[in-house]
């Protein structure tokens, strides 16, 4: 892999830093489940960075959860959410239309802000990987900013 675009996991200072963003608990605007006794949430599997900054938010605060749901992709977590199943946390940029955030709730705890990084492999890039890069990078960029 020439280039990529990946969440920086704590602690690790490899990669280049294009933006931090918050983390939001977010849920359905239709429904409810940020109020059911234990929290279901929907999160991708063991090893995701957003995963644990849940768990360990929850437990910080002792509060009561059960993984509702598990998926690799975003779009399997979004049926779940949508559906009313769960709540989970994303990146601030990444809530869609239809559900709301969650962040300032009563009882949900604070989420810290990650870092979005760019990795390239090594060595001198191929010409088509540094064009890559130069689209990607400006992509990240101009979202970050809302342009």
């Amino acid at each position: 892999m020439d280039v990529a675009i990946i969440t920086r996991q704590p602690n690790r200072r490899r990669g280049t830093i294009l933006r931090s963003e918050r983390l939001v608990w977010t849920g359905s605007r239709q429904h409810h489940a940020h109020e059911i006794t234990p929290l279901p949430l929907a999160l991708f599997p063991e090893g995701c960075v957003f995963r644990e900054h849940a768990i360990n938010a929850l437990d910080a605060q002792g509060i009561p959860w059960r993984i509702a749901f598990t998926s690799q992709s975003f779009a399997g977590g979004k049926i779940a959410v949508s559906g009313g199943l769960a709540l989970t946390i994303v990146a601030h940029s990444m809530v869609p239309p239809e559900w709301r955030v969650l962040d300032g709730h009563e009882h949900l705890p604070m989420l810290p802000d990650i870092e979005i990084a760019l990795h390239r492999a090594p060595g001198t890039p191929t010409r088509a990987a540094a064009l890559l890069e130069a689209q990607l990078v400006e992509s990240v960029r101009m979202r970050a900013d809302g342009t």
